[in-house]
This record gives C-alpha cells, sequence and structure tokens, in this order.
C-alpha cells in the first residue's frame, strides 16, 4: 500500500493474518499488521504502524478495540 506525506510517496507492506475479516469500508493505512483472526467493522481507520494482536475486534475511527458480544464461526 501506499501513502503521499509531504510531497514523498510512501510504500509499506501490510499484513493480514489467517481468519481476519475486512467489512465493507474498512480502511487500512500502510505499515499495519493483522496478526490474525482480527475482525475489522465497517467505516473503520486502521493507522499506518498499528499492530493488532489476535482474536481482538476493532471499529472507529481511529480504530479501537471492543469486546463483541457475537463471533464469525471458525
Amino acid at each position: 500500500a501506499h501513502t503521499y506525506e509531504y510531497r514523498q510517496s510512501y510504500l509499506r507492506p501490510v499484513m493480514i493474518g489467517a481468519h481476519s475479516h475486512l467489512m465493507p469500508n474498512a480502511f487500512v493505512l500502510p505499515g499495519c499488521h493483522l496478526d490474525g483472526n482480527n475482525t475489522i467493522y465497517p467505516c473503520t481507520l486502521i493507522m499506518k504502524g498499528d499492530k493488532l494482536p489476535m482474536h481482538t475486534n476493532w471499529k472507529g475511527s481511529p480504530a479501537r478495540h471492543f469486546q463483541s458480544s457475537c463471533s464469525f464461526p471458525q
């Protein structure tokens, strides 16, 4: 992925672990690392350089961790 900051373009990898779910209109900026089994809810912004631990749910802009009352089947 890429960003354009201070008139310079930056390329950084985005690592998305197994069984992670990105719902519609969820944005992941360059340099993020999703360890796995993450759920990113609609209209969520994962900022550059964020590292999300396994088995977590995120929503909001910027993203905040929360406990979900339901989960996706494994």
